[in-house]
């Protein structure tokens, strides 16, 4: 996962989750993953944590050469920052919104993604006299503290709802497997090891999870592409009847906004990625590319699972996939995968969070574990309240993740690259139109779908508790 690290001497450096190490060197962490976030400080009120960098060579010491990466690293690190659970959700997505209507959207928020990325980019070198290390620091120069805060909340309330997503998902797959369990059960169950889990203080702890995870996920994604072609082979559904496949339903636009931001979610990680980059200037084209690539996965994957299950197609994919043995045990490397990736993503929350609460500054070991106890409780209260992944994502995109990825960069450049253009200031204003009208109206498109699917009784989203 994308990270970035302050070592001693105050300089910042990109850092990788997955090859962390006993290297000697101390760094501050401003953790961020996938819907990346950050933090001031290590949260047991030390400096160190051991990292290397994502180039795989230790982090330099003060006084020694710096150590950067290639583009096709940096194509790699970006690449996975990408692909999450979201991908998931997407069949259904398509489900609603329709294979063209989907595709259309799909391509939009990449876009304008791409193009809000390179806005965080273009503010990291706008002062004449530094350049800004972090999406925060861009947001403190632009707006001050108030810039800051709207980054470092946006930010918690971001990565609390993917760990929420995660349970949700957990649950209701367990649920599938093992029917006599309620999902409510399920992530009860989670819960205990969970905040156990979250009281790790350093991120090295935590690299074999994230490996375990990645691992899990691509052969999940694998053998769930394998059932797609098998299930298209049959034009005929689980219970006999033709499928129908939706081919563009408008009024589920705002619902696959707010799921196709939250898929594409990653503006936090662009400076951590661009600033280790041997050669700086290819990063537009590695971001690029990987948007490209990114894209035609998501789509391929959403088109091909409405295809397959037509009007069947679960909120859930893998709750689509037949009843054997094989498919169980992917539904459960799935799981695995996502549990062990919830305290990475935890990690900058409660990194966050402690820093905002006055009597968690210092060296209190239990008031913090108690307070990332607390911390997990409310993710599972609110994975336990919300019984549908998909509507659940469209939410967190539509809110909090249209507020990172579309509002803010465009604000942040208006404010301070006084200097641009007409024409650039004019899509700057586009971009925080698009990202105000998608998130008031996915948000209250989301919003429905979950009363109707914690009241059943009417609208899609009720099928969320099936």
């Amino acid at each position: 996962r994308p990270a970035v690290g302050r070592m001693r001497n105050g300089e910042e450096k990109e850092l990788d989750v997955f090859s962390l190490s006993d290297s000697g060197d101390e760094v501050e962490p401003l953790f961020a993953e996938g819907g990346p976030a950050a933090a001031e400080r290590d949260s047991d009120g030390e400096d160190g944590l051991h990292f290397v960098a994502k180039d795989g060579g230790a982090l330099q010491k003060e006084g020694e050469q710096e150590v950067l990466s290639s583009a096709s690293r940096a194509f790699g690190n970006t690449f996975i920052s990408f692909v999450g659970a979201g991908i998931l959700g997407l069949p259904y997505a398509f489900r609603r919104v329709g294979i063209v209507g989907g595709s259309a959207v799909l391509f939009v928020v990449s876009f304008l993604s791409y193009y809000a990325m390179m806005l965080i980019i273009k503010c990291r070198y706008s002062q004449n006299t530094i350049q800004l290390k972090s999406y925060g620091e861009v947001g403190h120069a632009a707006l001050g503290v108030t810039g800051r805060l709207l980054v470092d909340i946006s930010l918690v309330v971001s990565q609390a709802g993917f760990c929420v997503a995660y349970l949700i998902f957990i649950s209701t797959n367990i649920h599938n497997i093992i029917p006599d369990i309620p999902p409510w059960a399920v992530t009860v169950i989670c819960l205990p090891a969970l905040a156990l889990l979250t009281w790790i203080r350093h991120l090295k702890h935590l690299a074999p999870f994230s490996i375990l995870a990645d691992v899990v996920n691509v052969v999940g994604l694998t053998v769930v592409f394998i059932n797609y072609f098998e299930a298209m082979a049959d034009p005929r559904d689980a219970e006999g009847t033709l499928k129908s496949i939706t081919v563009f339903e408008t009024s589920e636009i705002a619902f696959f906004f707010g799921v196709a931001i939250y898929c594409y979610e990653g503006v936090g990680m662009v400076i951590p990625i661009e600033s280790t980059m041997k050669e700086k200037e290819k990063f537009p084209f590695v971001l690029a590319l990987t948007m490209v690539l990114v894209t035609a996965i998501y789509a391929a994957f959403g088109i091909f699972g409405h295809m397959a299950f037509g009007q069947g197609t679960h909120e859930i994919i893998t709750i689509n996939l037949p009843p054997n043995v094989f498919n169980m045990l992917v539904k459960l490397c799935f799981c695995t995968g996502l549990y062990f990736t919830y305290p990475i993503m935890m990690f900058p929350v409660n990194q966050i969070l402690e820093g905002m609460v006055p009597f968690l500054n210092g060296d209190f070991h239990w008031r913090k574990n108690v307070f990332r106890v607390c911390v997990v409780m409310v993710t599972g209260a609110v994975a336990v309240s919300v019984p549908n992944f998909s509507v659940f994502i469209s939410l967190i995109g539509s809110s909090c993740c249209a507020l990172l990825a579309f509002i803010l960069p465009a604000v942040f450049h208006l404010t301070l690259c006084k200097d641009a253009s007409k024409m650039a200031k004019a899509v700057d204003i586009l971009l925080i139109v698009i990202g105000v009208v998608g998130a008031v109206l996915g948000t209250i498109n989301a919003v429905n779908d979950l009363i109707a699917a914690i009241f059943p009784g009417g609208g899609e989203g009720g099928e969320g508790g099936e």
